[in-house]
């Protein structure tokens, strides 16, 4: 619905009575909305101008910060760490305020960056990461991993379950690392040969499992959990959709991802492409946050959502 009215519905979001509200411009679009049973809610910003707002944020790029349109305010909020600086901060606030309401500024109390450390855990010589989903091919004839592209290169090196053995480079071999895509988005594929893994479960801990069946988009006010191989199982509930994070490469390269999900869940460094997941559905993989959350209301972590990896790869979750 929200696609067949183009600009004119600039958002859609879960109310606190756990109803769909859609954000119209106009009474033309919310009666289309109200005749599907949907309630909608009329606002004053389009989609397009919270898109152009959008594009020259993109366009300033400043590492450690991040946005995404905040479909209930009808704004686009605008995220910054502790490692802006006060020229760039001065910045920011004089874009807000030329915005004339359109755009908000929100702290982030850490440093925002992508959670590698050099699911359940995965290893490679460089990095612990989590493992994501396992995914075939339409046949079952070759099998993968999905975790973040931050973490995988796609050099063919060894990805392991448990820390590799120097003595034996095949003990617990998971598989070979095929391809990655970051900055951009952040997905990463390993190969992990002709037989099935664990089929479509994620960890819960302490030897608890959830089937996962299928997979679907997230939004605004969604409950949901996360497992990563440093955090454990957290909950939360989706914040953001589409947004957009700019990354401080620890390379002095910025890294840009974009078509984020944002939730208020905390993840630490180790969680990077653990799944992301409400009920038995996949949502995404965990890619970035503010690794020092101080208060539950200061938590920030984003995710690749689960969809676009899937189509890329022509592959779905078993």
């Amino acid at each position: 619905m929200v696609d067949l009215l183009g600009d004119r519905a600039p958002g859609m979001y879960l109310d606190d009575d756990g109803e769909f509200v859609v954000t119209v411009t106009d009474d033309t679009a919310a009666q289309q909305v109200s005749a599907q049973g949907v309630q909608a809610k009329r606002v004053h910003r389009d989609a397009k101008q919270l898109r152009d707002i959008r594009a020259t944020l993109k366009e300033m790029g400043i590492p450690g910060t991040s946005w995404w349109v905040d479909p209930v305010a009808n704004q686009v909020a605008l995220g910054y760490d502790t490692t802006v600086t006060d020229g760039e901060l001065e910045t920011l606030q004089n874009v807000t305020d030329a915005a004339d309401g359109a755009l908000r500024l929100e702290a982030m109390n850490g440093d925002l960056s992508a959670l590698a450390m050099g699911g359940e855990a995965i290893y490679s010589s460089d990095f612990r990461c989590s493992l994501g989903f396992n995914v075939t091919n339409s046949d079952r004839s070759a099998f993968f991993s999905l975790t973040a592209g931050h973490c995988t290169d796609g050099s063919l090196a060894r990805w392991y379950t448990d820390l590799p053995d120097p003595s034996d480079p095949d003990k617990n071999l998971l598989g070979l690392d095929l391809d990655s895509s970051f900055p951009g988005d952040d997905y990463g594929l390993i190969w992990t040969g002709s037989e099935a893994q664990d089929w479509g479960m994620v960890t819960l801990g302490d030897g608890n499992v959830r089937p996962i069946y299928d997979h679907g988009e997230a939004y605004v006010g969604q409950s949901v959990e996360q497992y990563g191989s440093t955090s454990g199982l957290l909950s939360g509930e989706v914040t953001q959709v589409d947004a957009t994070a700019v990354y401080r490469g620890e390379d002095g390269e910025d890294d840009v991802v974009e078509g984020l999900i944002g939730t208020d869940i905390c993840s630490q460094k180790g969680d990077s492409g653990g799944p992301l997941f409400a009920g038995n559905t996949a949502l995404g993989m965990t890619s970035g946050g503010v690794i020092l959350c101080l208060f539950p209301t200061d938590s920030w972590s984003f995710y690749q959502p689960i969809g676009e990896v899937l189509d890329e790869y022509g592959v779905e979750l078993y």
